[in-house]
């Protein structure tokens, strides 16, 4: 029809693929806290959130920072899923 492969892309690929993409984006975010045991394995120097997080929770140790990262995270997490829904209803409703 005319269209060149950039625009057949962002104008007709994306809007169809962003909800689904967007939803693996916060599947693997919140997936990623699980990963604490495997992370053990292959931890070097430094440590990530996971395995920091696993350290503090199995010590028994309850701080204001684990807290304070489990609202913002669940914050973060709540907020991708409401910006997913209102693409998706705002992809419906343009049909």
């Amino acid at each position: 029809m005319g269209a060149g492969t950039l625009t057949t892309y962002r104008k007709v690929v994306l809007p169809q693929i962003l909800p689904t993409v967007l939803g693996a984006a916060v599947f693997a975010f919140t997936l990623s806290y699980n990963e604490a045991e495997r992370g053990l394995l292959l931890v070097g120097q430094d440590n990530t959130m996971p395995i920091e997080v696993f350290s503090v929770a199995s010590a028994d140790r309850a701080t204001p920072e684990m807290f304070a990262l489990g609202s913002v995270t669940t914050i973060v997490s709540t907020l991708l899923l409401v910006f997913a829904s209102w693409l998706v209803l705002r992809g419906i409703s343009r049909s």
